[in-house]
């Protein structure tokens, strides 16, 4: 009998969540969950406005990109003229982004398990609260658009999320790396926005390119902010095969009038990201200090 009343109120939690979610793809607990009902706390919806509906931001030709790349005789092949994204999966983005530390365990299973048969379950006794919390909401936001073919969350006597990843193309694209940059697309807007100044800006996602020494290679996302580049290159697995190489792009490319960054979700132990981005030219930083690194940055550049 306890069994089933327990099964009852996850079942209706998670309804409650379903219903909170709807219309608010992305929504942010501000409390802690109550493990025993296992349902969410007050919670308030994030604005996600597209930057072009404030008038202070403008985006401007994309050739402005082009141009700076040709004078350091790097040639762009191509690149999409325009990505047609989902408001939701941006909204998704943007949360994974922000509370990745939370949802680090989930999402690693649900990674590991596109490229394999069946399901996962993933123990979460030692879990906190804000894990279970925010792991249970990305998987309810997954289930929703079908990303994951199966979700639930059985509290007492095992505390186990159950969840199968929908091995379908678009699925496969954004939880094997394409969700990290549309998260730093996102937040370069939303910082953009925050300064309430006058900004033009171009952007590219994904450029196919050739560098000076002829090999080919493809940006994950390169900005143009008021004559400045910002390079960033995104990684949801090891970085280790990457510094190297893209430490060399970055000395091709010069260091007048450019900033490149390597946003990780892998985070480096005892501030080592610190000394990788004294050794490689490149600003290495943490997904979820990525958003204040390139305020701080931006703001320094907008006012020498």
């Amino acid at each position: 009998m306890r069994t089933k009343k327990t099964l009852s109120r996850i079942a209706n939690a998670l309804e409650r969540i379903a219903d909170v979610l709807e219309g608010k793809s992305y929504l942010v607990q501000t409390q802690h969950l109550n493990i025993d009902s296992v349902s969410l706390s007050e919670e308030q919806p994030i604005d996600t406005t597209d930057s072009k509906d404030c008038s202070e931001i403008t985006e401007s030709d994309k050739e402005e990109i082009i141009t700076f790349l040709r004078k350091r005789n790097i040639d762009v092949k191509s690149y999409p003229e325009k990505e047609d994204v989902d408001a939701s999966l941006i909204s998704i983005a943007q949360y994974m982004g922000d509370k990745y530390s939370h949802i680090q365990k989930v999402y690693e299973m649900i990674k590991r398990h596109l490229n394999a048969e069946g399901g996962f379950k993933l123990d979460l006794k030692k879990s906190s609260q804000l894990d279970v919390s925010y792991s249970c909401q990305l998987c309810n936001m997954l289930y929703k658009i079908a990303f994951l073919s199966e979700y639930k969350y059985i509290k007492s006597p095992s505390f186990t999320l159950i969840a199968t990843p929908n091995r379908i193309p678009i699925a496969i694209n954004f939880l094997t790396g394409h969700w990290l940059e549309l998260h730093i697309k996102k937040a370069v807007l939303d910082v953009l926005i925050s300064l309430n100044q006058k900004i033009s800006y171009s952007c590219i996602i994904n450029p196919k390119i050739v560098l000076p020494n002829g090999d080919d290679f493809e940006f994950d996302v390169i900005y143009f902010i008021q004559g400045k580049a910002y390079w960033i290159e995104a990684k949801t697995a090891s970085y280790q095969n990457y510094v190297d190489k893209y430490s060399k792009v970055a000395l091709m490319l010069g260091q007048k009038d450019l900033r490149p960054y390597m946003v990780l979700t892998d985070l480096p132990q005892n501030n080592n990201h610190q000394i990788l981005s004294k050794l490689f030219n490149m600003k290495v930083c943490y997904v979820e200090d990525f958003s204040n690194t390139f305020r701080e940055d931006l703001i320094l550049d907008l006012t020498n």
